[in-house]
Formats: structure tokens, C-alpha cells, sequence
């Protein structure tokens, strides 16, 4: 009889101990592993209006960087800028950015992967009607697409926009100054 409870008890603890190794291997590969090399990635726009006699230009400055610690791959075809403008209305005076859609251009086309803590950017020109409207002003959209990983439906998507007041805007607070400790 103390043959099979020591043959009993050895099973028993051979079981338990790779119940512990299944676990903690999963444990680390679904919380620490799968997190740590998650696909991270920082998206910023800013956009900027000119204008030169009858022509108007708005310039879009996209920057991505991968904040990750592996290599983000980009989904072709869906790294994009939209540009929208909106104009105050006479009865609410209230603007509306995304009244209107004027454009989509690509970008990052020449990029099919992001190296881990690399930064890229990209400028956009979007020429504008010539005639300025009262109280109109421009909102900026890009969008970044990483393609689908391992047992996903779709990709994961970053954006980040911008409102670039158009002519006849004047900032009313002034800037704050970062020497005076201001927020």
C-alpha cells in the first residue's frame, strides 16, 4: 500500500508543477510579452495656412513615431490626411469643422514598416479656393493603419487632427509663457 501512495503523491506533484509552468508561460506571454511588444505608436498633425496675393496654401506636417519596442507594420494604401473646413453660421455663430470635405491625399508611401523607436513625418500641401470666406476655418485628419496581426479582425488605427483658423481669426488670449511657470 505505501507503493502506490508514493507513486500516487509523485504524480500528483508532477502535475502540479506543470500546472504552474502552463500557467506562468501563459501568464507571461498573454500580460508581459504580448503588452511589451504591443504595436504603439504616437500620431501628432499641425497644420498652417498662407496665403500669397490671389493664392492660399494650407500645409500639413504629420509625424509618426513608434513608441514600441518592435516593428510597426504599416497597412498599405491607409495612411491618409483628410482636410475638412466649416464656416460660421449667421444664426448659431458657431463653426462647424467637419461641414465639408475638400480633399485626401496619401502619405508615408515610401514607408512599409516603422523601426521601433523610429520617427517619420511627411508634408502635405493642400491648395485652397482663392477667395476667403468670413469666419472659415480648416480642420486637419491623419490617419495611420497598422496591418492585422495574429488572430485579429483588423488592424490597429491611430489619428489625430488639427483646426487651423482661417484669415480674419485673431487669438484672443495671448500665449503663456513658459519662463513666468504658467500652465
Amino acid at each position: 500500500m505505501g507503493g502506490v501512495d508514493t507513486v500516487a503523491s509523485t504524480a500528483q506533484h508532477l502535475v502540479t508543477t506543470a500546472g504552474v509552468l502552463i500557467g506562468g508561460g501563459w501568464a507571461y506571454m498573454k500580460f508581459v510579452r504580448g503588452r511589451v511588444y504591443a504595436p504603439r505608436a504616437e500620431l501628432s498633425v499641425r497644420g498652417e495656412l498662407y496665403e500669397s496675393g490671389s493664392r492660399r496654401m494650407l500645409l500639413a506636417r504629420v509625424e509618426l513615431v513608434n513608441a514600441g519596442l518592435t516593428r510597426l507594420r504599416l497597412k498599405p494604401g491607409s495612411q491618409v490626411v483628410h482636410l475638412y473646413t466649416g464656416r460660421a453660421s449667421a444664426v448659431t455663430r458657431v463653426v462647424m469643422p467637419s461641414d465639408e470635405h475638400l480633399g485626401v491625399t496619401p502619405i508615408l508611401t515610401e514607408h512599409e514598416w516603422v523601426e521601433a523607436q523610429e520617427r517619420v513625418s511627411a508634408e502635405v500641401r493642400f491648395l485652397l479656393p482663392a477667395e476667403a470666406v468670413d469666419g472659415e476655418c480648416f480642420r486637419v485628419e491623419a490617419q495611420v493603419w497598422a496591418r492585422r496581426r495574429r488572430l485579429r479582425r483588423f488592424g490597429q488605427r491611430w489619428t489625430a487632427s488639427a483646426t487651423v483658423p482661417g484669415s480674419g481669426w485673431t487669438r484672443v488670449l495671448p500665449d503663456p509663457d513658459p519662463a513666468a511657470g504658467g500652465p
